[in-house]
């Protein structure tokens, strides 16, 4: 019996120096090997390994690829920084990643993912078993509006309930004492309704955009005496922005 000869890879061949774990898979023939923060191609004739980005092209140091795994295809199916990934293999070689479809699953690692002949995958995570049928489409790109919901003034006011209203055109007038203001906001993009993200501002006294948040809120206090308009817009799961709701 032939005994096996084992050969080791480092720093010297090519590898991260301080790479304190690597994983490797075969895709189109070719070893990879991926420790955290980035993908090197094994080259046999010089026997070294290179970086490669033609799978992925944006890892960088804080990231890492999980699992990668290719399917009868020559797709390359990966978790990369804990959210899933498909390479499309191109006629001529090359790769194209996508990775909206998959902005919906929470982000976790991804330790076993099994491709089937199908067109379906499974991928097995922390905390949840995932299901991935590719043979339904789906546009990412529905357009869907900001919405403000109701306005309260003062402690319990309820000056606007998201009805519309006679004469809707018209500028209310408020008194001063009315200066503290809540407007609640909402948007129908319902594929992760709690990942949906909100900007306002307020003509007037903003000096321009709030930075995104999940908050479905935005309160005001002491405005001064003047005209003002509120602003709200919104971006969903898939990062599509909606239509600005006044």
């Amino acid at each position: 019996m032939l005994k096996p000869e084992i050969q080791r890879f480092g720093a010297a061949q090519g590898l991260p120096e301080k790479a304190t774990s690597i994983d490797v898979a075969l895709v189109a023939g070719q070893l990879y090997a991926y420790p955290r923060g980035s993908v090197f191609r094994f080259e046999a004739q010089r026997g070294m390994f290179i970086p490669d980005s033609s799978i992925h092209a944006n890892a960088d140091t804080s990231t890492y690829i999980e699992k990668m795994v290719e399917d009868k295809w020559g797709n390359v199916w990966f978790d990369f920084d804990e959210i899933l990934h498909l390479a499309r293999r191109r006629e001529g070689g090359g790769y194209d990643t996508a990775f909206t479809p998959f902005l919906r699953i929470d982000r976790q690692a991804f330790y076993t993912i099994y491709p089937e002949e199908n067109g379906i995958a499974w991928y097995g995570g922390v905390d949840a078993l995932i299901r991935y049928d590719g043979n339904v489409t789906k546009d990412y790109a529905v357009d869907f509006p900001a919405l403000i919901r109701r306005v309260i003034a003062g402690a319990d006011s309820v000056i606007f309930d998201g009805l519309p209203f006679d004469n809707a055109d018209a500028e209310p007038s408020l008194a001063y004492a009315h200066n503290s203001l809540r407007f609640e906001c909402a948007a129908p993009s319902y594929d992760n309704l709690s990942a949906n993200q909100y900007q306002y501002f307020l003509e007037g006294f903003d000096k321009g955009w709030s930075s995104w948040s999940k908050e479905t809120k935005k309160d005001y206090t002491n405005l001064p005496h003047g005209r003002h308009r509120f602003h709200v817009r919104a971006k969903n799961i898939y990062a599509h922005h909606s239509s600005e709701g006044v």
